[in-house]
């Protein structure tokens, strides 16, 4: 639960969870004070600010605030008002504790690191940022970033701010107890001429899917809420193209994950519970297999995650790997190799020895 700080925004942000999902969304930031009581890094003067935005009444959740250009991640994408788990899967989300951009104060914008935000330690002071909203177009300059304690507060200015949060390291699939935050001022500002309305978000997503039996879907939980899978990290194999970028920084390496995922436990149940015909179904062999009808299996190293994608941007494999699982009370490693072909994953392989750890 977050807790009232008589300094700025309680940072609670992107972190562990809800749903099924290996990035959970956490609580939303709120100001915790109007009284400017410590400048923020780079913030302007009242004498050299900018036009500001006038204050407006707060928009509903879910509606889009603003449309976000990162020119040095060539992102481009609107943002919706809150960060709750319904917003944050498709979209960066406006802290609705947080005035809006362009307004007097300091707005915060949050995104999954496993998503939109994975690159945002490649801005660096001076990069440009623009934020179009009703009220305006709003451009803003880089003036720093620092990796924070969840537990830490942002401060609140005079000046138009902006501040981009994301959990920290970027590659993390997990919880994590601190945030890299981007600081930025604004520097223009064009007020005269309200930009029309902006249009509604259509989340471009790739639906994954995989086929995994009735019998193991029914019967067991394949989901993270339900299980002690503690995640790891994301990583790619990928060339460094445009479109490797697009899609690293959009909600479909998350939906690809969530069903990998749900592939590696309907492969742990239906081995523990002697589902022959659904392993068979899975297109995995129960021989030499040591979940087969384990009575314990306890996860104790973090599952990490590769994924391969074309210089087009298509994902076409996924390779998970527990360095320490014990079955039984033995310690054995695990690698599942899942191959992707348009929207289907499959299994490939999955291979377990025991475990030097």
């Amino acid at each position: 639960m977050l807790r009232r700080r008589q300094w700025g925004f309680g940072l609670a942000g992107i972190g562990l969870g809800l749903i099924a999902l290996p990035i959970w969304i956490g609580p939303a930031a709120r100001v915790a004070a109007t009284q400017l009581t410590r400048p923020m890094p780079g913030s302007l003067s009242t004498r050299r600010l900018p036009t500001a935005a006038p204050v407006i009444p707060a928009p509903p959740n879910g509606s889009v605030v603003a449309q976000l250009v990162i020119p040095a991640l060539r992102l481009n994408v609107p943002v919706v008002q809150g960060t709750g788990f319904g917003q944050l899967f498709f979209n960066p989300g406006h802290y609705a504790g947080s005035v809006l951009p362009g307004e007097p104060g300091t707005s915060v914008i949050a995104a999954h690191n496993a998503t939109f935000f994975r690159h945002l330690n490649a801005l660096h002071r001076g990069s440009r940022i623009t934020v179009e909203t009703r009220q305006g177009t709003f451009l803003f300059a880089v003036t720093g970033a620092q990796v924070v304690s969840d537990t830490a507060g942002l401060p609140n200015t005079v000046a138009p701010s902006l501040d981009l949060e994301a959990c920290y390291p970027l590659n993390a699939l997990y919880f994590t107890p601190d945030r890299y935050i981007v600081f930025s001022r604004l520097i223009r500002s064009s007020t005269g001429k309200p930009v029309p309305l902006l249009p509604s978000a259509k989340p471009s997503v790739t639906r994954y899917h995989a086929n995994i039996p009735t019998s193991i879907e029914s019967r067991f939980s394949l989901s993270l809420a339900d299980n002690s899978l503690p995640m790891g990290s994301l990583t790619y194999h990928a060339p460094h193209t445009a479109e490797v970028l697009a899609f690293e920084e959009s909600p479909n390496p998350l939906e690809a994950e969530t069903v990998a995922i749900s592939l590696w436990l309907a492969y742990v149940d239906a081995s523990r519970s002697g589902n022959r015909s659904a392993l068979a179904a899975l297109g995995v062999r129960q021989n030499q297999n040591p979940y087969w009808q384990a009575r314990s299996v306890v996860f104790e190293a973090p599952l990490n995650v590769q994924m391969t994608v074309t210089g087009t941007g298509l994902p076409i494999r996924i390779i998970m790997t527990n360095a320490l699982v014990r079955i039984n009370g033995e310690p054995f490693q695990t690698q599942m190799t899942i191959t992707i072909t348009g929207t289907t994953l499959t299994i490939q392989e999955v291979g377990t020895a025991p475990s030097i750890l």
